[in-house]
């Protein structure tokens, strides 16, 4: 059982690098994406980071799985070259918070949808999912990590 609130979230302004394949390799995306920023001296900058996910990966293969690393900017700072804009849209949304390897959030997302959405009476709305990275896996163990599922909701 997981920790799941619905709240009404305000839509996110990105910059980001595409990714396909495997989303257990999004790191890659984001160490480039965090390279970009580096290079631009703009890391105090970063305010949040997250992962928009657009396939579902029990239905589409590995090697066509699409997803997006992606930094939010201090408002009023111009993006890095070479980042694409990236954005989520406002509304309900299901919160899952998981606290622990990047490895065990596919069990997160079975219980989400397999139990919770199935119970909670609400639908899905037409928006991808992201996650949000609470905390920096440089900076804790995997153990203590925290990701936020954000599941959009009609």
């Amino acid at each position: 059982m997981y920790d799941v609130k619905i709240r009404h979230l305000a839509g996110k302004q990105a910059v980001g690098i595409d990714h396909s394949g495997s989303y257990m390799e999004i790191n890659k995306a984001f160490t480039e994406l965090f390279s970009r920023i580096a290079a631009a001296n703009r890391l105090q900058d970063v305010r949040e980071m997250f992962g928009i996910y657009l396939d579902d990966p029990e239905t589409v293969p590995v090697e066509q799985l699409r997803a997006a690393a992606c930094a939010v900017l201090a408002s009023g700072t111009e993006p890095p070259n070479g980042l694409k804009p990236f954005s989520t849209a406002g509304g309900d949304y299901a919160v899952l918070t998981h606290k622990g390897p990047y490895a065990n959030l596919q069990q997160a997302y079975r219980w989400l949808y397999g139990t919770w959405l199935r119970e909670s009476g609400r639908e899905v709305r037409d928006e991808p999912l992201y996650e949000v990275y609470v905390n920096n896996p440089r900076d804790v163990p995997a153990s203590e990590l925290v990701t936020e599922i954000c599941l959009p909701l009609r």
